[in-house]
């Protein structure tokens, strides 16, 4: 068996990392659309919790592609993963806009 190298163990971990948060801004998502739907306050999500998880899933994006060199290539793996993860900021921010144009309570 071989042993991963410290790239190898870094783009693992950040690509699980990044699952994590993609998990956690679905779900955000998911909860802020389905209260946006029936047009009431949103339960057991506040607009502070979903951006704090969009600072920090971008901030996790940041230093996964700043990990790498100049001349290194970045795994696969790794840009699926940034792909992912900007996408599901995106759908988050976008469902705390919906929120606000309905002008509905993101909780406190």
């Amino acid at each position: 068996m071989t042993e991963e190298t410290d790239s190898q163990k870094f783009t693992r971990q950040s690509v699980e990392k990044m699952r994590a948060h993609c998990v956690m801004l679905d779900s955000h998502s998911d909860n802020l659309t389905r209260a946006a739907a029936a047009r009431i306050a949103v339960q057991g999500t506040t607009g502070k919790d979903v951006l704090k998880e969009v600072a920090t899933a971008a901030a996790t994006c940041e230093s996964t592609i700043d990990f790498f060199g100049d001349d290194d290539p970045i795994p696969w793996s790794v840009l699926e993963g940034v792909r992912r993860t900007q996408q599901c900021i995106a759908n988050a921010t976008n469902a705390i806009v919906l929120m606000m144009a309905l002008g509905l309570d993101l909780g406190s």
